[in-house]
Parts: structure tokens; C-alpha cells; sequence
């Protein structure tokens, strides 16, 4: 036993060694000069890229903004950053500004991924290279060059399933919280959660509650479903975004308790983002599926720099990134994006295993 506890700490300094090591440092920098520097300068002129994004609200959102700019800064281009702030019109606003600007390539988080299709097909119309990052864009006549996702529908079986393991016993009750429905995200993490949902006997979703990503919203989902529902066995959150409402309501609600109290309700979300984490190593909240803006924003920068950059077509590719399920075992792991602290302008140490897996040219 003393034998094995000594090698195991030996592992643990090794990795912390390792982590900041020169050897490690080197790595990172080598791809930063390999794959980035100078790889958004075409014709002697850096590419301009356009951010659209739907919301700056979540740690999620800023992350996939600000990580997909500073890979793009890295290579030279010149990145412009726009907020909707939630509003489809001012999203077609800021495109149409894209266009006038004559940017290189546009990267959009839709508002609605409907109702954004004239201001696409105006995209398309100059010729301007599309990326759809998080959403894709799905209205009637607009195209997305190059489409990067995480299965939306996957993400909430794999929430719903978690539930069904706490359910063991219990009333099997469970309160939804949604997302913006206008969203293709929304709308299929709920269709994943409720498959699992109509499939299983052991869950009962008896509230879905939409709250628009918005924590303040969730929060009274949860103050008023308790009032009527003392014994409900979890709280499904669409997005980690709005998992500091879901905590509030439960400590509004009397029902803030630690896993593996009599009385603990069940906290299932989709993100990974920094504070979901933080929760689960406090051991009040139990799970949540990964999401990762940093894979999401590193494949679609790859798209600008492999094609774009050198004026090859992206081939209407859609790129689906595998999710992962994050609890109390695994949420120390490096790798995790919510453990990385994306202000540091710095490479993400998963970036050239995303770099090398996805899209392959």
C-alpha cells in the first residue's frame, strides 16, 4: 500500500513538472509558429475576419469569441468581435456591416438559426466564406460553408441518462430549464432529454420551463416548481449559463444540499464552463456534459487558416465534436476547457490534438 501511494505521488509531480515544464512550453510554441504564424496573410495583406456572435453573457461565449481571436490574431488577421446581445436584428445588422467592410470570412453563433438566413444569403451572394459556430444556420436559401458543432441532441440524453442513474427509489421527478427554443440547441437538448425521458420509466419530466440562457429566469423556474414539487429529484439546465439561477433558486427553495444528502436535489447541466465545475468539486451540483467553445472555435479557425487563408473552398463540411460527461471524477482534468483560463492569451494544451483530429484537408 505504501508502495503504491508513493508511486502515485511521484505520477502527480511528474505531471505538475511536465505541465510547466520548457519541454511543454516548447511544444506549444513550436505549433503556435507552425500552424499560426503568419497563416492569415494573403498576398501580403492580413485576412479580416468577422466575429458574429449571439451573446457575450456566458463564460461559454466569451471563451469560443475570445480563444477563436487570439488563434486568429496568432496568425496575423485582423479580428473584429460583434455582440447581438440576444437580438436577431442587430445580428443582421452587424453581418450586413461585414459585408460592407468586405471582410475575408465571417464566423456566426446565430441569434435564431432561422430567422438569420436573409442576412446569410447576403453573405453567400458576396462570396464570403460562412462559418457556423455552436448553431448552424438553417433558414431557406442560406449556406454555411463550414458548420461546427457538439450533437445538441446527444448532449441531453447524456444529461438524461445521469438522471436516470439518481433516480433509483426516488420520485423521478424532474424540472427542465431551456434555452432560447428560436435555437437549434435548445430545441434539441430537449429532444435528447425527453427521448431518454419517454424511454425510461424511472424519470418524469413534469416541468420544462424556457428561460431564454438566462440564470435569472432559471432561478424562479426553480422557486416555483419547488413550491408545489418538495420532492423532485432533479433540475435539467440547458447550458451552464444558467446554472447560478438554478443554485439560487434552490437555496431560495430550502433544497441547496451536498450529493448524497437525504434531501439533495440532482444538478444536471451542458457546458463545462468554470462555475459548473466549481460547483461539482463543492459537491452541490452533480454533472455536466461538456461543450467545448475551445474545440469549437479551434476547428473553425483551422477552416480560415487552411482554406480560407489560401483561397481554397471549405466544401460545406459539418464537423460534429464529441461531448463529454464531467462529474466529481474527472473534474480536475487538465484538459477540461472550463480549467483553463482563456484571458490568459495563451495555447490551450488540447489544441493540437483538436488541430490534428478535426477536419482533415
Amino acid at each position: 500500500m505504501r508502495k503504491n501511494v508513493s508511486v502515485l505521488l511521484l505520477v502527480i509531480l511528474l505531471a505538475g513538472i511536465l505541465a510547466t515544464s520548457p519541454l511543454v512550453n516548447a511544444a506549444s510554441d513550436d505549433f503556435v509558429a507552425r500552424e499560426l504564424k503568419g497563416k492569415a496573410i494573403r498576398n501580403g495583406k492580413p485576412l479580416q475576419v468577422g466575429i458574429a456572435m449571439a451573446d457575450l453573457y456566458s463564460e461559454f461565449t466569451i471563451s469560443m469569441s475570445e480563444y477563436a481571436r487570439w488563434m486568429l490574431e496568432q496568425a496575423g488577421a485582423k479580428v473584429t468581435v460583434a455582440n447581438a446581445n440576444f437580438d436577431t436584428n442587430n445580428q443582421m445588422s452587424q453581418i450586413m456591416d461585414f459585408i460592407q467592410k468586405g471582410v475575408d470570412a465571417i464566423l456566426i453563433q446565430p441569434t435564431d438559426c432561422e430567422a438569420i438566413a436573409p442576412a446569410i444569403s447576403k453573405v453567400n451572394a458576396a462570396g464570403i466564406p460562412l462559418i457556423a459556430i455552436n448553431r448552424p444556420v438553417n433558414g431557406k436559401g442560406a449556406v454555411m460553408d463550414l458548420g461546427v458543432f457538439v450533437d445538441d441532441v446527444v448532449l441531453g440524453r447524456k444529461a438524461a441518462e445521469y438522471a436516470v442513474g439518481q433516480a433509483d427509489g426516488t420520485s423521478g421527478k424532474v424540472l427542465t430549464v431551456q434555452g432560447v427554443l428560436a435555437t437549434a440547441n435548445a430545441r434539441d437538448r430537449a429532444k435528447g432529454f425527453n427521448a431518454v425521458d419517454q424511454e425510461s420509466d424511472k424519470i418524469k419530466v413534469i416541468s420544462d420551463r424556457p428561460c431564454d440562457w438566462k440564470a435569472e429566469d432559471a432561478m424562479a423556474a426553480v422557486v416555483d416548481t419547488l413550491a408545489t414539487n418538495r420532492d423532485l429529484l432533479a433540475v435539467f439546465s440547458h447550458s451552464d449559463c444558467m446554472l447560478p439561477g438554478v443554485v439560487s433558486g434552490l437555496k431560495q427553495g430550502s433544497k441547496f444540499y451536498p450529493v448524497g444528502h437525504k434531501q439533495h436535489v440532482v444538478v444536471v447541466s451542458v457546458d463545462g464552463a468554470p462555475f459548473a465545475l466549481d460547483q461539482i468539486r463543492k459537491g452541490y451540483v452533480d454533472a455536466t456534459v461538456e461543450n467545448s467553445p475551445l474545440m469549437l472555435a479551434t476547428v473553425a479557425v483551422k477552416g480560415v487558416l487552411t482554406r480560407v487563408a489560401k483561397g481554397l473552398p471549405l466544401n460545406q463540411e459539418t464537423i460534429m465534436i464529441d461531448p463529454i460527461i464531467v462529474t466529481k471524477a474527472n473534474v480536475d482534468d487538465p484538459s477540461l476547457w472550463g480549467n483553463f483560463d482563456v484571458a490568459k492569451r495563451q495555447l490551450w494544451p488540447m489544441t493540437e490534438r483538436i488541430w490534428n483530429e478535426y477536419l482533415n484537408y
